[in-house]
């Protein structure tokens, strides 16, 4: 806000009050080195999605709120979507992977 009188305040916020901006890949790689959620504490929960949801759920929310969206940018939400296909494809494509199996296309 401007004390000067006749003078307009900037409305961009400083360099210090924005947020840095993630790619989902990168939040993608900090789940993975995340010692909370390790392949062996998600099995657990494989078939109680509540379950992992009240146990991990404030960590899933924190790496959620990372994910920013900025629709001012041009092209942002065409990029976004980009970025939560390849994500899907990603997870869906590792989850289905098995080294003793060849590749199973089947997300069900």
């Amino acid at each position: 806000m401007s004390l000067v009188l006749n003078t307009k305040a900037s409305t961009m916020p400083s360099q210090l009050e924005q947020l840095p901006r993630n790619h989902a890949f990168s939040i993608l790689a900090k789940i993975m080195q995340d010692l909370k959620i390790t392949p062996k504490e998600i099995k657990k929960h494989f078939n109680n999605f509540d379950g992992l949801m009240s146990k991990h759920g404030d960590t899933s929310w924190k790496y959620a709120e990372q994910w920013m969206i900025d629709p001012s940018q041009p092209g942002e939400i065409e990029h976004k979507m980009e970025e939560c296909i390849w994500t899907s494809t990603i997870i869906y494509t590792i989850g289905r992977w098995n080294k003793d199996k060849s590749f199973t296309a089947d997300f069900t």
